[in-house]
């Protein structure tokens, strides 16, 4: 089941973290609700004996499919066809086994950008070159990408230095190598699928932007993922990685 997040008394945000619990309690009156969203408890409880209004928390419409959770806000809306809505880039998505990875850690960013900005940013690689002069960009050839276009999503992808190797060597000598390309989901998603940085192992990493409690901020969940396939890498490794990562979002 899935809610909105806000509390039906006096409309007060419940939660502000992703934490996992049992049960909702409101920050404003402390009206305590269940993990189905019914209403289990509230000082003053006499106070609203004639009330019948407002006392479970408002549904949404969510659904989960290849490993993830797809939520829409409007309560009255109907159900989700995840097929539907993802269309021609639904077997891309299927074939990353997201279902089958291994949740490192997720941590969140907030920055002083509109969310629609911080989301757009993320699917180019012109401001790489500038803004990333010492981490992205010298594993990069830089202002060169190649964008395919899903319907409502997108990919795109940036050559590493290592390709621009195998020019003029046939295909027969070029070396085993992994997809690697960064997915837009609409509205808000990015997933990213590809090696690390220093090219040692395969990583899925997944930014998820939502409008911070003004305009102009942005909250960006950042989450990495060891793959199926990845389980022989040591999981610190990809405990440092996304420390790494998170610095370069964060700077």
């Amino acid at each position: 089941a899935a809610f909105r997040n806000v509390c039906p008394h006096r409309g007060a945000r419940l939660v502000n973290d992703t934490r996992k619990r049992t049960s909702f309690v409101c920050p404003f009156h402390a009206w305590r609700f269940d993990a189905d969203g019914h209403l289990v408890s509230r000082p003053l409880e006499d106070a609203f004996a004639c009330a019948s209004a407002g006392r479970e928390l408002v549904r949404v419409p969510v659904a989960e499919r290849h490993g993830l959770v797809f939520v829409r806000l409007d309560p009255a809306a109907g159900a989700i066809d995840v097929e539907e809505f993802l269309g021609p880039i639904a077997p891309l998505i299927r074939s990353f086994r997201l279902e089958e990875t291994d949740h490192v850690r997720t941590d969140a960013v907030v920055t002083e950008a509109n969310w629609k900005l911080v989301v757009d940013v993320s699917c180019e690689g012109y401001h790489v070159p500038a803004t990333h002069a010492t981490t992205l960009s010298p594993q990069l050839v830089p202002f060169l990408t190649i964008h395919d276009s899903f319907g409502r999503h997108h990919r795109f992808a940036s050559p590493g230095r290592k390709i621009e190797e195998l020019a003029g060597r046939p295909e027969s000598e070029w070396p085993q190598m992994h997809y690697s390309a960064v997915h837009y989901l609409f509205p808000n998603t990015i997933l990213t699928y590809s090696d690390a940085i220093d090219g040692s192992m395969v990583v899925v990493a997944v930014n998820r932007s939502f409008p911070g409690r003004h305009i102009g901020e942005t909250t960006v969940l950042y989450s990495t993922y060891r793959p199926a396939d990845s389980r022989g890498v040591e999981r610190a490794a990809y405990e440092s990685l996304h420390d790494a990562v998170l610095d370069i979002n964060s700077s």
